[in-house]
């Protein structure tokens, strides 16, 4: 009974350890891997059975890393803790790897960027139509008609400049209203000014 209790006690570990470590030894593809001269066919192969599918989500975190990861690396070539040579291996292994997970990306989200850029074509469209040509500056008839007729019962209603009343100040030459009497510009009275109406 010993013998097939020690047996299940090893099973059980041997099985807890590999699901725990089996992460490490799973392959992701690094972009190591696409350094090669095939590079831009390699997003184009299907994946190798033993790899795991990797998330929009997971990529998202992975390439927000990335960039965190190269801003501390340019702090430290600017305080000093990198050299120029290490900044500069550190900084291609990371955009390196930057693009691999943004190409990744890209490929996991044809449809919404197709979809953004159709939203995109048909606002610049309408942008193309509404100023397309001048707008239609010609006036209906009806209301041309109407207008001039309004203008022409405007000015039968008000005296035309020249059948106006020349009153002015015989002191300054400012004119002057009937109702007034004192000259706004220089103070003389106007009551004893004839009126030249």
């Amino acid at each position: 009974m010993t013998i097939v209790l020690t047996v299940l006690i090893a099973l059980l570990i041997g099985s807890a350890l590999t699901f725990v470590l089996s992460p490490l030894f799973r392959e992701t593809g690094t972009p190591d891997d696409l350094t090669g001269p095939d590079e831009a066919h390699s997003a184009h192969r299907p994946a190798p059975a033993g790899r795991r599918f990797i998330g929009q989500d997971e990529l998202i975190a992975r390439r927000d890393a990335i960039y965190a990861s190269l801003k501390d690396a340019e702090f430290d070539r600017e305080m000093g803790k990198l050299s120029r040579d290490d900044y500069q291996v550190v900084r291609t292994r990371y955009m390196r790897e930057a693009a691999h997970i943004l190409r990744q990306l890209d490929q996991l989200m044809p449809e919404a960027d197709t979809g953004l850029n159709a939203e995109i074509e048909e606002a610049v469209a309408a942008v193309h139509t509404s100023v397309a040509g001048p707008p239609d500056l010609t006036i209906p008839p009806a209301m041309a008609a109407a207008v001039e007729a309004e203008i022409a019962s405007l000015a039968a209603r008000s005296p035309a400049p020249d059948r106006l009343p020349a009153m002015t100040c015989p002191n300054c030459g400012r004119s002057y209203q009937a109702s007034d009497v004192f000259c706004a510009r220089c103070g003389r009275p106007l009551s004893d000014v004839p009126n030249s109406g």
